[in-house]
């Protein structure tokens, strides 16, 4: 009987995971948050269920009687930052939406420190987690692949949604379950339809789909070759550019890894995929040119980086304040501005790093900048999770997707206990 109600407690956690994990992908710009009301209501029942693992966490930890002073310090030093932080973020934008950005930066990786303690410390569970986040992405790419190659065979759509979004607000798909939010585009001399799944624009199921092959490469104790092939492929099919060079990097990244290699060589690595960032970066400046009309993506992403780099030249330390979008669009080219009046879009913000300099500055910054080095500094393959998700960070607008906050509340975890976590397995094991 006792047997019975273990079994039946875990399906309901299993439940509660899944659906809050499910609700997490979703948050990261989908069509079904972004359309109508939607996205309050999916942030409100995503919180509520952040709290009842967090309560049943604190409980369960309670239970055990545990020693909770590493926890404890952490928290401190935790409230203690962004508090601080938050509150001099209110002094300089006392106008943005205060309780979000609260919940944001504050209140769930509060909740999630907690949560993911119990799971490390009590449960031993390094790794489920994410595999479920994992699992749940590996579906939607596979019915992304599907749906994806029917329209390359010109199957006609059959549902539409309309969204306040982009170019297109209303969207066309099949069965509600894939949709084509955005047209063709020329890639490898052809022209293709993106696949955005359930997306409102490549580059957010892109970005979903790289921290799973992060997850696979990183995280899981067996790495499964079938589920790395299905993520590559559906990122290709994307083709977002930042996601198909930073997850071959991964990829080579793990290869190199694997093979067992010192602490010389782990650094020369470093070495190696920073210079490959600068020859990225020389290639696409030499490569690419401005047009007068700002249809290029290319245009509008290299403007964003000046711009936001200039706003955030204004406040270097504490920023313009958060979501004070004005400070940046001052500092955008004029004939962007012009344009935007007959091209729907264009002055939408396309990269994370300038966007937290110039609302946040570095105390800001630092919110993202110290799990990613706690993260390089616990061992090889929670360097190289840290590593690549701040690098999607840097190139894409993920500051405030769950997915990330989640990813960064983990790190801080993994740090704290990074003996036995590092120490389960090489980083290699696995076929």
């Amino acid at each position: 009987m006792e047997h019975e109600m273990d079994s039946w407690q875990s399906k309901k956690l299993n439940i509660i995971e899944y659906t809050f994990i499910l609700l997490t992908i979703i948050q990261n710009n989908s069509v079904y948050y972004i359309y109508g009301n939607n996205a309050q209501i999916i942030n409100c029942f995503w919180l509520i269920l952040l709290s009842i693992l967090t309560f049943r966490s604190i409980i369960r930890i309670y239970k055990k009687r545990v020693n909770v002073l590493p926890l404890v310090k952490l928290l401190i030093l935790f409230t203690l930052l962004q508090s601080s932080m938050l509150m001099i973020e209110f002094i300089f934008n006392p106008f943005f939406d205060k309780v979000h950005y609260i919940i944001v930066f504050f209140v769930a990786p509060l909740m999630l420190l907690i949560y993911f303690f119990y799971q490390f410390f009590l449960m031993g569970d390094y790794v489920h987690f994410f595999l479920k986040f994992r699992n749940i992405v590996i579906i939607i790419a596979v019915m992304s692949l599907f749906f994806w190659i029917l329209s390359l065979l010109g199957v006609p759509t059959n549902s539409s949604t309309i969204v306040n979004w982009g170019v297109n607000s209303n969207i066309n798909g099949y069965w509600n379950l894939h949709y084509i939010a955005q047209g063709n585009i020329s890639f490898l001399g052809f022209s293709l339809i993106r696949n955005t799944g359930i997306f409102v624009e490549a580059p957010m199921f892109s970005y979903v789909l790289c921290v799973a092959l992060q997850i696979e490469l990183f995280i899981n104790p067996k790495l499964n070759k079938i589920n790395c092939l299905i993520l590559l492929v559906t990122i290709f099919s994307t083709t977002s550019t930042g996601g198909m060079i930073v997850s071959l990097i991964s990829l080579f990244y793990y290869i190199v890894l694997s093979k067992k290699v010192g602490i010389d060589y782990f650094r020369a690595l470093i070495c190696i995929l920073a210079f490959l960032a600068v020859i990225i970066v020389i290639y696409y400046l030499l490569t690419n040119k401005y047009n007068s009309d700002w249809s290029s993506s290319y245009n509008i992403r290299m403007d964003d980086y000046k711009a936001g780099i200039e706003s955030w030249k204004q406040h270097i330390i504490f920023g313009n304040g958060i979501g004070n979008y004005d400070s940046i669009a001052k500092f955008m080219n004029p004939q962007r501005l012009y344009a935007s009046q007959y091209i729907h879009g264009i002055t939408g913000f396309s990269n994370g790093i300038t966007m937290v300099l110039a609302y946040g500055g570095i105390a800001l910054l630092m919110f993202y900048l110290l799990p990613t080095i706690f993260g390089i500094k616990c061992c090889k393959r929670v360097a190289g999770l840290s590593i690549f998700s701040f690098l999607l960070f840097c190139i894409m607008i993920v500051a405030t997707s769950y997915i990330y906050i989640e990813l960064i509340s983990y790190l801080y975890i993994c740090n704290l206990y990074k003996y036995h976590f590092c120490g389960q397995r090489s980083f290699g094991s696995g076929g």
